[in-house]
This record gives structure tokens, sequence and C-alpha cells, in this order.
């Protein structure tokens, strides 16, 4: 993601500080836009905790049934 978004991140950073008329620092907005390991790491963790599984997270926790976490997964995983 963070390879992949790189551009765009920069670009909405830019907008930022452009708006703020160079009040905010942009490098602020990286824990925002960017994706770090020990974030996901956590999430992960906290879902198996909660839920005991990702997969009861997304079909309990946030209603996702088999189709539409089948439209995720070709959307945004590569095979």
């Amino acid at each position: 993601s963070n390879r992949y978004l790189g551009g765009k991140n920069r670009r909405i950073a830019e907008q930022v500080r452009l708006a703020s008329k160079g009040r905010t620092d942009p490098a602020l907005l990286q824990p925002l836009l960017g994706v770090e390991a020990r974030y996901l790491q956590a999430a992960f963790m906290a879902m198996r905790e909660d839920y005991g599984s990702v997969e009861n997270y997304l079909r309990e926790g946030l209603g996702v049934d088999a189709a539409f976490r089948s439209r995720l997964q070709s959307k945004f995983l590569e095979t």
C-alpha cells in the first residue's frame, strides 16, 4: 500500500499544507495515510482476542457475508 499510494499520499499532504497556508507539517499525516506492519499486527491481534479469528470479526463484528468478502478479496488482494 505504501508503495502504490505513495504519490497520492504526497499529493494529499501537499494539499493539506497549502490549505493550512503552511501551518501544517505534511509529515504529521504519514501515520494516517501510510501503513505500518506493527499497526496491522495490533489490529489482527485485537480481532483474534475479541472474536477468536479475523474471519469471525468480519462476519460477526462487521456483518460481512461470504459474497461481499469474496468481492473484497478479488478487488484488493493479488493472487
